[in-house]
């Protein structure tokens, strides 16, 4: 695998005419940061040969000071903004006729995400929400065209801090998981942004409340219980990444993770662990969310 590199080079099109090669025009520090193509120039010149004859014309027919000026300052205000190119190497006025557009259809501005939904509505999602049956114990999710599936809660080494070398690792352990993944098999990698999860600092601080029997004590455990509900819970939010499987059947679902746990091992995830129970009913509700 080729190494990771900090900075990537877009690099220009083969496909470019005489009209977009590009000329320099600065000498050491002195002149334009960036060079100009020969189309730009050529356009320049024909807008500032434009607004001579028109400047001439106004002065012959005694249009007078102020109109002329006027027409300057905004003749040239509509080349900059028609002609300077944008980051994408276009020219402003490419963008006039769809802005136009977007003004006057005001109704096409407004995406409508959330509505009302009758009982027929809500049957045409049979075959969208494929879920039949799901064994809270197991884990195991049974969908309605006989395959199987699982929710696992992926925990992986996402920092800042990383080192070059271990983001290849974790990239290089994901690629290796990927290709060896068997026909028939899905995947959905699904990111969650909740509140933040102090229960167990909340258990702990009870379990430490019980065997107290000093009041002071019992005062700032209740001031930090405060805090973990009406502060930390609610104002700090945690991404979760949980990822689903579906397989054939139940043989090769257990290849499967066992294979992800292979890689697991290899540095691709610091920790997975299979939803169950009440958290796994809640974890399906909130993927086949309509909302």
């Amino acid at each position: 695998m080729a190494k990771i590199k900090d900075v990537y080079k877009i690099t220009n099109s083969i496909n470019v005419h005489f009209w977009d090669i590009p000329i320099s025009f600065r000498n050491g520090s002195l002149g334009l940061k960036r060079p100009v193509t020969i189309k730009s120039i050529a356009i320049i010149l024909f807008a500032g040969f434009a607004w001579f004859m028109l400047f001439t014309r106004m002065l012959q027919n005694q249009f007078g000071v102020m109109p002329t000026l006027t027409f300057t300052i905004g003749y040239w205000l509509f080349c900059i903004l028609a002609l300077t190119n944008q980051k994408n190497g276009l020219m402003g006025y490419r963008w006039f006729v769809p802005t136009v557009r977007y003004w006057i259809n005001t109704k096409n501005r407004m995406i409508v995400t959330r509505g009302r939904a009758g009982e027929r509505e809500i049957m045409k999602l049979k075959w969208q929400i494929p879920v039949e049956d799901v064994n809270e114990e197991t884990g195991v999710i049974n969908y309605t065209d006989g395959s199987v599936g699982v929710v696992c809660d992926a925990i992986g080494y996402g920092s800042r801090a990383l080192f070059n070398a271990d983001k290849e690792n974790i990239i290089t352990a994901y690629e290796t998981y990927l290709q060896r993944i068997g026909v028939g098999t899905g995947i959905t990698i699904d990111s969650r942004q909740s509140e933040q999860d102090v229960q167990v600092q909340l258990s702990a601080l009870e379990t430490y409340r019980q065997n107290n029997v000093e009041p002071t004590v019992d005062a700032i455990i209740a001031r930090q219980r405060k805090i973990l509900e009406n502060h930390v819970r609610i104002n700090f939010k945690s991404t979760h990444q949980y990822i689903f499987i579906r397989c054939r059947n139940i043989d090769v679902l257990n290849e499967e993770l066992q294979w992800l746990n292979q890689q697991r091992a290899n540095g691709m995830l610091r920790m997975i662990t299979q939803v169950r129970n009440e958290k796994l009913i809640k974890r399906l509700h909130q993927f086949y969310s309509l909302s």
